[in-house]
């Protein structure tokens, strides 16, 4: 048993927190720069340098909008909607991972269309190999679980996401109440799928078929996902949270596209 005693804040100079929540997120998207880049380097990736850094400019962007309006408009909207200041305070936590990765997919789309729009313009460029949307996100789906951990990690520092109460010796205190450590059940579950991915990744089929690593990611995190909710006390419809019910159209989705343009087109070939 463990009682919650953390401080959330990682350093304090005046009114300027810098807090672990916060720094978790610095920290991912600085190695997802350095993913990329060793990724360009080996030619897997068809990005300059100056394209990583414009990605991970919209990556930033994609994901905290879209995660923080999908926590807003999903999870808790009365509460924002009376205390709208509070919805730019992200440092507080409140990010939805489905809205973040919608975010993320809306970023990527938007980059490569750009990016390659611009590149047809540009003489000394107009010949270049037009970068790949499917490349980018296989290579970013299969760090994704990782920076996702990183995040509940950051959630557990933080003393939110909560799960349902617990006598289980390694069960965490809020509040006097010892509960499931939700946060951490999820980390251990992101870590393994992440190891999976890469395991997978390294896979002369999967790097041939662009967009199955990304598709697998989508099948296999919702499964994750809507797994471990099974511990988080939330609202339920119909049995299951509105987390778990996106996490299972995220399965549905990556499993009929996977079937669909992967195993049947495989057996045609």
């Amino acid at each position: 048993m463990f009682t919650y005693d953390l401080n959330p804040v990682l350093l304090k100079l005046g009114f300027l927190e810098i807090r672990y929540y916060s720094l978790a997120y610095i920290l991912s998207f600085i190695i997802a720069i350095f993913v990329l880049q060793h990724y360009a380097k080996k030619k897997e990736l068809n990005l300059t340098k100056e394209d990583i850094y414009d990605y991970i400019f919209y990556l930033i962007l994609g994901v905290i909008i879209g995660g923080r309006l999908g926590h807003v408009l999903l999870w808790e909207p009365s509460y924002y909607f009376t205390n709208p200041l509070e919805i730019l305070q992200i440092w507080h936590g409140g990010m939805a991972f489905h809205g973040g990765l919608i975010g993320a997919i809306i970023a990527t789309y938007w980059f490569v269309k750009r990016t390659n729009k611009k590149n047809k313009k540009n003489k000394e460029k107009k010949n270049k190999e037009q970068i790949s949307f499917f490349k980018i996100a296989d290579i970013v789906a299969m760090i994704f679980p990782f920076l996702w951990a990183l995040g509940r990690i950051a959630n557990f520092i933080n003393g939110e996401l909560w799960g349902y109460p617990s006598n289980v010796s390694w069960c965490v205190v809020y509040e006097n109440v010892c509960r499931h450590p939700y946060q951490i059940y999820s980390a251990i579950g992101l870590f393994i799928l992440g190891l999976f991915l890469v395991w997978l990744y390294r896979k002369e089929y999967i790097k041939k078929k662009e967009g199955l690593l990304f598709f697998t990611f989508i099948a296999l995190g919702g499964l994750v996902r809507f797994l471990i909710d099974f511990f988080r006390p939330d609202i339920l419809y119909y049995g299951i949270s509105i987390g778990q019910w996106m996490s299972l159209l995220m399965v549905v989705i990556g499993v009929v596209v996977i079937v669909k343009y992967y195993i049947l087109n495989f057996k045609n070939d």
